[in-house]
């Protein structure tokens, strides 16, 4: 069977359109394997036919145990072990050569300017100078161009190189080997370690993404404060602060349009909020307006306390005119808690920034499909998705192990088909265009 989801207490698969499916009631053993390793068995009961396009999906909830996480990660983490180990360095033999040579670049690269800038740091550090922060400053200063030049031309070949790597053994071997031979070396290099490590669970998190709005170099040595900034510069770390001054300006748009419309306080929802800095960013300029409800979701306990902390401060001028609310909600949850979709229902606005780069066409198009429900006429749903492109996926899903779901405007408008007849849809493109937004419209007679 093809696995759909799973959980503690049960999961779900997937039958093809045409194949019997069990009856609900029905009761059946489950076993989870990996690598023909029974790593889970428990009685099951179905309890639920969900039907799609072209499939069923179906699902059971177990008996008489549950599945522990961490066990499923410890048996599979020994396994890849096992199998690694067993294979030596025939791990790599589906490297494309085209791409060995890259990374061999890209290594030599991070070798060389570290060993000269570290030799040189600890020279004046060494010596009698009494202004050792302004040398070092220099010294940063005089390599920098140099190194981006480089950094640029080993980034664009390594790009041009893992173009065609997509799936199968070519990807997994070609994503070690650069792990092993380039992460690993960029240990001390802040902004690339933190969204390898990725020490909340997730790739961006609410702490990635605050330092990229802020583009703030770090390291602590020359050479990692250079690879920092070149790292702030990837397009899509770069561009982050110009998909959220877009997000602003939905906000603006939608507070003053839905003013017009109603007497009501302006509802608008973030799910996969984050740190929620394109609404203090709406809050911090904008002058007090209508009655502002602002319904922040996020499944990072972390991210929503961290965006409560700054809004509450931003909305302070507003004088009681913003209310925030909190949701700390699984995405799976949104639409089957009732008290939740009653406290959005009729929003004028609800967005996402980037939750959909992580999400599949038909919890995609699901997402969608309730979040549209949810809007008052005249509402808008504003959804973002970093934009397809030749020159942005090397550095996350290789160097970084951050894979994304990259779209073109044709897949993004083709998430919003089930309700394409009920409303005005637009895609939109930031200033940098590396990041698209389906704008869709709930209007009476769209």
């Amino acid at each position: 069977m093809r696995l759909c989801d799973l959980s503690a207490t049960g999961l779900a698969y997937w039958v093809p359109s045409g194949d019997p499916a069990p009856a609900t009631g029905t009761r059946l053993p489950v076993r989870l394997l990996l690598d023909d390793i029974v790593a889970f068995s428990a009685a099951s009961e179905i309890v639920r036919h969900q039907p799609a396009e072209d499939r069923t999906k179906v699902a059971l909830r177990f008996l008489d145990d549950h599945v522990v996480p961490a066990r499923l990660k410890a048996l599979h983490d020994r396994i890849a072990f096992e199998r690694s180990a067993a294979r030596g360095l025939d791990v790599y033999r589906a490297v494309p050569p085209p791409y060995r040579q890259a990374i061999g670049q890209a290594r030599l690269f991070v070798e060389h300017w570290r060993k000269l800038l570290d030799e040189r740091e600890r020279a004046l550090r060494a010596s009698d100078s009494s202004d050792i922060a302004h040398e070092l400053a220099e010294v940063e200063a005089n390599v920098e161009d140099r190194m981006r030049t480089e950094w640029l031309a080993i980034r664009g070949a390594a790009n041009n190189a893992s173009e065609d790597i997509v799936e199968g053994e070519s990807l997994a071997a070609s994503k070690h080997y650069t792990e092993t031979l380039l992460t690993s070396a960029l240990r001390d290099v802040p902004l690339i370690w933190h969204t390898y490590a990725k020490p909340l669970g997730y790739p961006g998190d609410y702490l990635a993404m605050s330092r990229m709005y802020d583009g703030q170099r770090r390291g602590d040595s020359v050479f990692a404060r250079v690879m920092d900034q070149l790292g702030h510069e990837e397009r899509l770390a770069a561009t982050v602060p110009i998909r959220k001054r877009f997000l602003s300006q939905q906000i603006e748009r939608c507070v003053t349009e839905a003013q017009q419309r109603h007497a009501d306080p302006v509802r608008i929802v973030s799910i996969g909020c984050g740190p929620a800095r394109e609404a203090f960013d709406y809050l911090n300029a904008a002058a007090p307006g209508p009655p502002l409800e602002l319904v922040l979701i996020d499944q990072d306990e972390q991210a929503l306390a961290h965006a409560w902390e700054h809004l509450q401060e931003a909305a302070r001028p507003h004088g009681g005119r913003v209310r925030l609310s909190c949701r700390h909600i699984s995405f799976a949850q949104l639409f089957s808690l009732p008290e939740f979709v009653s406290e959005v229902n009729r929003a004028d606005m609800i967005y996402s920034a980037g939750l959909f780069d992580y999400l599949g066409e038909d919890v995609g198009r699901a997402l969608m499909n309730g979040c549209f429900g949810l809007l008052r006429d005249g509402g808008r749903l504003v959804v973002g998705n970093a934009a397809a492109g030749p020159d942005v996926r090397w550095m996350p899903e290789f160097v970084l192990d951050w894979t994304m779901i990259y779209r073109t405007e044709g897949a993004l408008r083709d998430l919003a088909r089930d309700f394409a007849d009920r409303a005005r849809i637009e895609i939109d493109s930031d200033d940098s265009d590396a990041w698209l937004f389906l704008v869709a419209r709930a209007e009476s007679g769209a």
